[in-house]
């Protein structure tokens, strides 16, 4: 298979490859057709989880999001990005 890129494309995949990312230009093909086809699948996964929430909307399967709600929420999110930069430091340590 042949394909042409722009000059400015072609630019990106030589700097890629002599930066030393990469072994080839192939390689680097080959890792952003990986990236496209990863960022795919979430994409997919996204329009799922959002259907899903649409049913469950118009079945009134719904909580408001109240202050308090909001603040546990948030309370909850910092206290488990506190332990994983406690996890990280020790494995760094």
């Amino acid at each position: 298979m042949n394909v042409t890129l722009s000059p400015q494309s072609a630019t990106m995949v030589r700097r890629k490859v002599e930066d030393g990312g990469f072994g080839s230009e192939s390689e680097v093909v080959e890792a952003a057709l990986r990236q496209m086809e990863e960022r795919d699948q979430r994409l997919a996964e996204l329009r799922a989880a959002i259907a899903v929430a649409e049913e469950q909307v118009a079945r009134g399967q719904v909580t408001l999001l109240t202050p308090e709600l909001g603040a546990r929420i948030w309370d909850e999110a910092m206290a488990t990005w506190e332990a994983k930069q406690v996890a990280r430091a020790d494995v760094l340590a």
